[in-house]
C-alpha cells in the first residue's frame, strides 16, 4: 500500500514548477510587441465629415397636449411622420404613411375603409384632423397634410371617447403669409 500511495504523491517542488510553467504559458500573449504609429496606416489621424443632415426629426407636436409642446416633455409615446418623409417615400394615402410607424398596422376593413390597429387594438373612430374628430377611415389625400402624429396609448382624458390603442392626428399645412404673390396683365 505504501508503494501505491507513493506514485500518487506529488512533491511540492513539482507542483510549484507546474504552476510556474502554466503561468508563463498564459502570460505569453501579454509579452507581444505593440505596433508603432507608423505601422498603423489603417487608422487615419483625422476624419473630416462634410454635409448637412436634418433627418425627419421634429421637436414639438400638438397631439398629446393639444398645445405646441416639445415631444420630450410629453407623457406619452408620440410618433411623427413629417412632410419630408412622406415626399421621400412617395406617400399618397394614410396606410402608406403609417407603414413604418412602430405599433401601427393597417388592414382593409369593411366598406373599403382602412382598418387601423394601434398597439393591437382596433381604432375605428380615432382619426383627427388638427385635433378635431374626423371620419377619415376612407381614402383621404395627403396633399395638404404637414405631418401625421400618432399618439400611442390611452387618451380619454385628452380626447374623450376613444380606443385604448391610440389616435392618428393629421396636421394641416399652415398658409405662408410672408410670401407675396402678384400677377400683372
Amino acid at each position: 500500500m505504501r508503494n501505491g500511495a507513493a506514485h500518487l504523491y506529488i512533491s511540492r517542488r513539482h507542483l510549484a514548477a507546474s504552476i510556474s510553467a502554466l503561468a508563463v504559458v498564459w502570460a505569453s500573449p501579454a509579452l507581444a510587441e505593440t505596433a508603432s504609429e507608423a505601422d498603423r496606416d489603417y487608422a487615419p489621424t483625422h476624419i473630416i465629415v462634410t454635409g448637412h443632415w436634418d433627418g425627419y426629426a421634429i421637436d414639438d407636436g400638438s397631439t398629446s397636449t393639444k398645445t405646441p409642446t416639445p415631444l420630450i416633455d410629453t407623457p406619452q409615446a408620440v410618433a411623427v411622420v413629417t412632410r419630408d418623409q412622406m415626399d421621400d417615400q412617395n406617400v399618397r394615402q394614410l396606410g402608406d404613411a403609417l407603414r413604418y410607424v412602430a405599433g401601427v398596422s393597417m388592414e382593409s376593413g369593411e366598406g373599403h375603409r382602412d382598418e387601423v390597429f394601434i398597439r393591437g387594438q382596433e381604432s375605428t373612430a380615432d382619426f383627427y384632423l388638427d385635433g378635431l374628430r374626423d371620419d377619415a377611415q376612407y381614402y383621404r389625400s395627403l396633399y395638404n397634410v404637414e405631418r401625421i402624429e400618432v399618439l400611442k396609448g390611452a387618451n380619454a382624458l385628452t380626447f374623450g371617447r376613444g380606443g385604448g390603442g391610440g389616435i392618428i392626428n393629421r396636421v394641416s399645412k399652415a398658409a405662408d403669409l410672408s410670401r407675396v404673390f402678384t400677377t400683372m396683365a
